[in-house]
């Protein structure tokens, strides 16, 4: 703590989660700190972190403990940015943490509110928002990063994709520093290559690919990652048990709908048409998308040409229409049980959640008996963190209705134990974030 003020980075939903977990584990109603007269300074940096960590510091973990009341952190020490005029630091030097999104600090580094070396503590949240080198994100936050002394970043998901999504995080953790800044091109103690042979080595590398993964893997391991698991650390969790449901379209005018785009598809040139036409063509005689095409409106781009990449937008949509009817009905068979405990729903469009809703008879009224949260990028972070609070506390709340990017990270919804996904995301990792919200 001798390093603070601590300096939180996260995406803008989840400033106020962080506040809440810091008064959680560090404020004046800490349970932990109640029962534990003293706490070192590597207590706080993984009390509430789940997922992959990764971690780097210039000197070894402060052997120093501080009393009770040192440790605590008061309502008034903690400051949440919530725009580019907010005060950073308070005159008085009692501000002990800052919360800042990672988009709001573009500007005030922009402006030179924020520079290097005025945090050596820093906390990075969701990291692979700094996946690419290129972005202004990017190259606005690395050089605050290098210049920390201690830097923690967390991610459940630190390359969603590719290995080269790796690289600026471990640019960060690799940097050798001295009194605070980075020494250019030494890295520390040799642990890391050059930003060109890691490309060669583990992103254009296509000979021994696997084994060249499996290096990667090791020394990222043996070096700066730290992977907690559920199950390392819940180890009375149950595994989880996945299902799939089938859904046969009933409503004859999505099934037309589906007709018509999926003959569009089959005709682009792509990849997208190419698979669109093998697919086709291993169906069963009798399947409906085999069916002869009826004439139907379609409407086309602003250039009045209909693009492959909107005919597929718009399959997506319609597949989760097709899907409302039946997951209404499972939803009131849910409801209509108490036992069934609560429920999470995640879906991509919001006209999806908004029938889902409707059509069960979701209602916050004080005499209802179907009480809800919703979550989607119309909510607002405080908004948010309340409706979290809702869920996780109040017994009467049992169903979230919760969108896929919008609620699939920096959410705590333990209270359920069951999850629905009335629709597929293209990234099968933004999905399994979303999964594990609960």
């Amino acid at each position: 703590m001798s390093d603070w003020p601590l300096l939180v980075l996260c995406p803008s939903t989840a400033r106020y989660h962080w506040e809440a977990e810091l008064r959680h584990w560090m404020g004046n109603e800490s349970k932990l700190l109640a029962t534990d007269g003293q706490t070192s300074s590597s207590t706080t940096n993984t009390s509430g972190a789940m997922g992959e960590v990764s971690s780097s510091s210039a000197t070894a973990t402060a052997a120093t403990t501080h009393t009770n009341q040192e440790a605590m952190l008061r309502n008034n020490q903690i400051n949440v940015l919530t725009s580019g005029k907010d005060y950073i630091l308070k005159h008085d030097g009692s501000t002990r943490v800052v919360i800042c999104s990672i988009s709001l600090i573009v500007n005030l580094v922009a402006s030179n509110r924020i520079f290097p070396g005025m945090f050596r503590a820093i906390i990075v949240d969701e990291s692979h928002a700094l996946k690419s080198k290129t972005t202004k994100r990017t190259r606005a936050v690395l050089p605050i990063l290098k210049a920390a002394q201690r830097c923690l970043l967390l991610s459940g998901t630190p390359a969603l994709a590719k290995p080269s999504e790796l690289w600026p995080q471990l640019s960060v953790l690799g940097s050798r520093r001295q009194d605070g800044m980075v020494v250019e091109n030494e890295t520390n103690s040799g642990i890391w290559c050059d930003e060109l042979e890691f490309t060669t080595k583990y992103v254009k590398g296509k000979e021994g690919e696997k084994a060249r993964l499996a290096e990667l893997h090791t020394l990222l391991t043996s070096t700066v990652m730290i992977r907690r698991m559920k199950a390392d650390i819940l180890k009375n969790l149950p595994s989880k048990i996945r299902e799939k449901a089938y859904i046969k379209v009933e409503d004859e005018h999505l099934r037309n709908e589906f007709r018509t785009y999926m003959q569009l598809l089959r005709q682009g040139k792509g990849v997208l048409g190419k698979l669109a036409r093998q697919h086709h063509h291993e169906k069963p005689p009798d399947d409906p998308a085999s069916a002869v095409l009826e004439h139907q409106h379609v409407v086309a781009g602003e250039d009045g040409i209909l693009h492959q990449k909107e005919v597929l937008h718009h399959l997506y949509n319609i597949t989760g229409r097709s899907k409302v009817a039946r997951i209404t009905k499972m939803l009131q068979s849910w409801l209509a049980d108490p036992t069934k405990g609560k429920l999470c729903i995640f879906a991509h469009h919001l006209d999806v959640l908004n029938q889902i809703s409707s059509g069960a008879g979701l209602s916050n009224r004080s005499d209802s008996l179907t009480k809800y949260i919703r979550i989607d990028g119309s909510t607002n972070p405080r908004e948010r963190q309340e409706q979290i609070l809702r869920f996780q506390t109040d017994p009467s709340v049992r169903i979230a209705m919760l969108g896929i990017t919008a609620a699939g990270v920096a959410v705590t919804l333990t209270a359920s134990s069951t999850v629905w996904f009335t629709e597929l995301f293209w990234t099968p990792a933004i999905m399994i974030q979303a999964e594990d919200r609960w």
